[in-house]
């Protein structure tokens, strides 16, 4: 009897090997079925397009030398910014205006609101000529490729992730009458 509780005492169940095997395989499953459960859940898809109902109109343009936009949001959703192309007639392509940024460089056709522009408000978006550049792919300020602007396409956008999202539903294209930009 004394020989059979001898050799029961020295066997162990699982070795130190395999345990740790065992104990990192559990965490590994436990911390899968965690995240695919909270992902399930939090049904997070990024945002590809506005909601319906964002809208905004072109109050009053001011051109003399500049551009001064007075754009009023009169949708149901805050908006962050617009994206504002020109053109001096149909046939051309047109044309972003550009704007300064913090770093030094230039933002092409994309107009930040220093806050939100909440339904109802009212905000100025101005531009100098300094700020219309000829291509999309020279982003050096100075170049004007006309001296007139006829027609203006204004897209409101919202941000989602860091990335801007342009509100494709609500673009407005828009005839101007004697829009002169160089001075």
């Amino acid at each position: 009897m004394r020989y059979i509780l001898r050799k029961i005492n020295r066997k162990k169940a699982v070795s130190l090997m395999v345990s740790y095997v065992l104990l990192v395989a559990i965490v590994l499953t436990v911390s899968i079925g965690v995240f695919v459960f909270l992902k399930l859940i939090s049904n997070i898809e990024p945002i590809t397009d506005c909601k319906d109902g964002t809208s905004l109109i072109l109050e009053s343009i001011e051109c003399e030398g500049r551009m001064n936009l007075l754009l009023r949001n009169n949708g149901r959703f805050s908006v962050e910014g617009v994206i504002v192309t020109v053109g001096n007639n149909s046939s051309n392509t047109p044309i972003y205006l550009l704007m300064p940024d913090s770093s030094g460089g230039y933002r092409q056709g994309h107009y930040l609101f220093p806050s939100k522009l909440k339904p109802g408000e009212v905000a100025y978006a101005n531009f100098t000529n300094n700020w219309i550049n000829q291509t999309s792919d020279n982003f050096l300020p100075g170049k004007i490729w006309f001296d007139f602007i006829e027609t203006i396409k204004i897209q409101p956008y919202i941000t989602s992730r860091g990335e801007i999202v342009p509100c494709s539903a609500s673009a407005i294209e828009q005839d101007i009458q004697e829009c002169r930009i160089s001075s």
